[in-house]
């Protein structure tokens, strides 16, 4: 696990170095109408972020590369365009129907995350980076 690791969770204390076992706890506590978001950042300011509930979430992932970025979307393959919506106290969040993922890709990610800095090769990754402001 990479020091200095930070755990946020909508309505609760942000934890330092979170261990995986607490992390996978956090995860398995995402409710949407109370703890809809978790928050899981690097040193490097890379992070991945989960919201909605465990049966039915979005992943992102942040890679920080020098002073650029990239913004992922994680979903299952095959791709497909149809999109959903992901209730929660954060907000509607619009996803592509393959993008809806469960806990247990949350526990997946996480934990790859947390040992290597990426997610699993076994998610897709469609790029929203042209989303954010890059002023």
């Amino acid at each position: 696990m990479t020091p200095d690791t930070t755990l946020e969770q909508q309505g609760q204390k942000t934890l330092q170095n979170p261990s995986p076992i607490e992390v996978e706890a956090a995860l398995r506590q995402i409710d949407p109408q109370h703890r809809s978001y978790l928050i899981l950042n690097r040193p490097d300011d890379s992070y991945i972020q989960v919201a909605g509930s465990r049966l039915k979430l979005t992943i992102e992932f942040r890679e920080v590369q020098g002073d650029s970025f990239h913004h992922y979307v994680l979903g299952r393959f095959p791709t497909e365009s149809r999109q959903v919506v992901i209730s929660c106290s954060c907000g509607p969040i619009t996803v592509q129907r393959n993008e809806v993922l469960l806990i247990e890709d949350a526990v997946r990610v996480a934990k790859e995350f947390m040992e290597s800095g990426r997610v699993p090769e076994e998610y897709a990754l469609r790029d929203v980076t042209g989303m954010f402001d890059r002023e």
